[in-house]
């Protein structure tokens, strides 16, 4: 009875300290419902690097699109552009608050490096010689641009009665939480397929769409 009692404390003793030391262990940090604080404190302590953020938000892309529709390009550079983040964080060279942290970009903010085409057909293809000032200062602050994003078509501004979250390049986005709910609103804010989406602080463009998506944002 005694040999059976002390087998037990000790079988107990030691479940107490694995899961004390699993508990004390660094977590990983995963991208679903993330927020960029908590992408830069994983960052500041190597929990996570820029590439793991962006191969996560690309396989997440790669999983959902086919259901969402909410990705108008992505950027065939993400990887090594996460690769050289890295490489400059160990060397103790940080662009900006940004550093390494992957973002998407509504298709209509000219990326020099991507098309930028308001999703018009008419403009599938066309490459801008130059990067928005918004892309541009994204860049310097060190974010990493991993993808061009759905939205209405020229963002609603060339008829009356345009089909919210439509274009004739990509055709309809979809609400990721609800696909019976319509993205009332120029941008289609896959938050549940990518970690961050950076649109304009517009009504039309934040206000609709994330009152559409039931979540809250600035």
């Amino acid at each position: 009875m005694l040999k059976d009692k002390t087998l037990t404390i000790f079988v107990v003793s030691v479940a107490i300290v694995f899961v004390a030391f699993v508990a004390a262990q660094p977590r990983r940090l995963t991208v679903v419902e993330a927020s960029i604080t908590d992408m830069q404190r994983a960052l500041q302590q190597h929990r996570v690097t820029s590439r793991e953020l962006v191969q996560q938000s690309l396989t997440r892309i790669a999983l959902y699109e086919d259901r969402l529709n909410a990705i108008v390009y992505v950027n065939p550079r993400a990887l090594e552009e996460a690769d050289q983040r890295d490489q400059e964080r160990s060397a103790g060279r940080l662009r900006g608050p940004l550093h390494g942290i992957p973002v998407a970009l509504k298709d209509n903010i000219q990326t020099r490096d991507m098309p930028t085409t308001g999703g018009a057909l008419a403009f599938a293809g066309v490459l801008p010689p130059y990067d928005a000032t918004v892309a541009k200062n994204l860049r310097d602050a060190g974010a990493i641009i991993i993808a061009k994003t759905q939205l209405t078509e020229l963002a609603n501004w060339v008829t009356v009665g345009m089909p919210a979250n439509y274009n004739s390049l990509n055709g309809y986005g979809m609400n990721p939480y609800d696909p019976l709910v319509t993205l009332v609103a120029i941008v289609a804010l896959a938050s549940s397929a990518l970690v961050a989406s950076l649109i304009p602080a517009f009504r039309a463009s934040s206000i609709s769409p994330l009152q559409a998506l039931r979540i809250e944002g600035i």
